[in-house]
């Protein structure tokens, strides 16, 4: 069977990811099946990663107005920067890859594997919230990060929130419609819609055995694949 793998931005809804409530479309008695990688409070990662870069660019500062006391509440007031990001990953939808359903456990196992390393192949995206939710129509990941950038030797802090300059340092930069490469590699999609600029930016389990090769096919909300060479065509997730 066919299947699509996407890869869109969410909203980013933090008490929905660790289940604060029972939303409609979730069945409770399969929440025990999810899976918490990393649920972190977002203050105290800013903290770690900013303290230092805030105390060296206010002690810079000439006029008491410049200063600023807490970085989260810098951006979160603000409209340069949001303070995080959310990715959403899935593999097939409900009809093909029902959560219960034997599909839906090896895709359950290729998100996984996935998002094991996430962070060690993207150092600059600070992961601090990152869930498998197993509980609703289809295996999905949610992967909370904060984009950043060290050694900043422009405007403001030396260590700061950039998305754009954290997935330039990983060798990216905005507005390609269309990037091929074989599986494993970093991928990044900047493109338009309604109006608004966004980078969706993932990364492939290693699937190069199965012959899995990323085309942008669709400028919309969701990245699509496409697996060029297929030896199996379960392995095949193009529409």
């Amino acid at each position: 069977m066919k299947r699509t793998i996407s890869a869109m931005r969410g909203p980013g809804s933090l008490k929905h990811n660790r289940r604060a409530f029972t939303a409609e479309n979730v069945d409770a008695e399969r929440t025990r099946y999810n899976v918490v990688y990393k649920d972190e409070p977002i203050k105290q990662v800013y903290h770690e990663l900013f303290d230092d870069a805030l105390e060296r660019y206010n002690s810079k500062q000439k006029r008491k107005d410049r200063c600023i006391s807490d970085y989260y509440e810098h951006l979160r007031t603000g409209k340069q920067e949001k303070v995080f990001h959310e990715l959403i990953v899935q593999i097939g939808d409900k009809d093909n890859t029902g959560v219960t359903t034997e599909d839906g456990q090896w895709a359950a196992t290729i998100l996984d594997e996935y998002m094991q390393d996430f962070e060690k192949r993207n150092p600059t995206l600070r992961v601090f919230g990152a869930f498998l939710h197993m509980d609703e129509a289809t295996p999905h990941l949610h992967i909370d990060f904060i984009p950043y950038v060290s050694g900043w030797k422009g405007k403001g802090m030396d260590t700061k929130v950039s998305l754009k300059q954290a997935l330039k340092a990983l060798g990216f930069a905005g507005g390609t419609k269309e990037i091929s490469g074989t599986a494993g590699d970093i991928k990044l999609f900047s493109f338009s819609c309604a109006g608004e600029h966004f980078y969706t930016h993932f990364l492939l389990t290693d699937t190069s055995s199965i012959g899995i090769e990323v085309i942008l096919e669709d400028l919309c909300d969701f990245c699509f694949f496409k697996c060029l060479t297929c030896p199996d065509d379960q392995f095949c997730f193009f529409n």
